[in-house]
This record gives structure tokens, sequence and C-alpha cells, in this order.
């Protein structure tokens, strides 16, 4: 659902759909970090700095995120560069981490929830091929289907957990990239 039009302007052309303020770019970006990283939605707004050299980011720490920080590898690798992932568009999201007086962020769930009725509001439908769930009468159907962030999340994982090009990371490591302990 990313592309980019000749003119620079990244855009998917979604007619007849409820628009927000949001260019349309600046969340492509941020949902292709959810996705190349595995991130949490809030976490895009909590990220330590661009992508090194190696493709690899630092997300903030436990004030800022649920479990606090953790170096996370792209997969793939080129998704880094093809995405435009070393550009720094947090910036230009309107929504804004907001923090108590502990220097907590009090807002994570808000931020995600942005990100997803944002991606709900803008983007097409992303159509898929589904398996029928009758077992008297499998076939492969059609099904429109509402991506949601954490989607693209446990899309990160399933490459990691089943992609040959990432075999030689163990399952503890992968979870320790996604915040889980």
């Amino acid at each position: 659902f990313f592309f980019q039009a000749e003119d620079g302007i990244r855009d998917i052309g979604v007619t007849g759909v409820q628009t927000c303020a949001l260019p349309i770019w600046p969340l492509q970006w941020a949902l292709a970090m959810v996705a190349t990283y595995g991130l949490r939605p809030h976490e895009v707004f909590h990220l330590e700095g661009l992508p090194d050299a190696d493709g690899w980011i630092q997300v903030g720490g436990s004030e800022r995120t649920k479990t606090g920080f953790r170096p996370v590898m792209p997969a793939p690798l080129d998704w880094v560069d093809r995405y435009g992932l070393r550009e720094d568009l947090a910036a230009e999201l309107p929504w804004k981490p907001k923090y108590g007086p502990n220097g907590i962020c009090i807002n994570n769930q808000y931020l995600g929830g942005q990100l997803g009725r944002s991606m709900r509001m803008r983007l097409a439908p992303l159509t898929v091929m589904a398996q029928a769930s009758s077992t008297a009468h499998r076939r492969a159907t059609q099904e429109l289907l509402k991506c949601v962030p954490y989607d693209l999340r446990h899309a990160w994982a399933i490459r990691l957990a089943s992609d040959p090009a990432y075999a030689h990371i163990a399952s503890d490591t992968a979870a320790e990239m996604m915040g889980h302990s």
C-alpha cells in the first residue's frame, strides 16, 4: 500500500474515503516503521533515532513505551530504503506524546489508536486470499479484510519465524526485539 508518484508525492489515490488533515506520506512512513520493525503502533513516536547503517533502530525507554529500551532489526532490510525509513517523518505526524509529572508517557494508547484510525480512513482495505473455513468444502476465496497496525507488527514476527533468511534468529531474541520478555 505504499507508492511513490512521479512528482515525489506519495499517495495511493483513495477516493470516496473520509480524510483527515494528515498528509499521506507521514502515515505511510509510520506504518512502514511498524511493518519493518514489528513495532507497537505507539512506539513510532518513541524512537531513539533513525535506522543506523545496518538498518537497526533503538526503541525508547520504559518511561515512554510498554517494555523499555531495546534494539530492533529490520525484516526485511531492503524496506528501510524502499520506504524511506531514514527520513525523519515522526515530527510530521499530528499527534504528540504527552508526559505526566513523573515523566511517563500517558497517551500511548491514544497515539496508537490515532495511527490505526488514520490507516482505516486514508488507506484502501487490503484484499487477501483467505481459506474457506468449512471442512467439507475448502476453497480459496477473496475476502476484503481491514488491516490494522498490529497486523503489520504480527507480520514482522511471522517473517522472523517462517522465512529461512531469519532462521539464525532464536525465537526468544525475536520476542525481545518485539518487547516481550
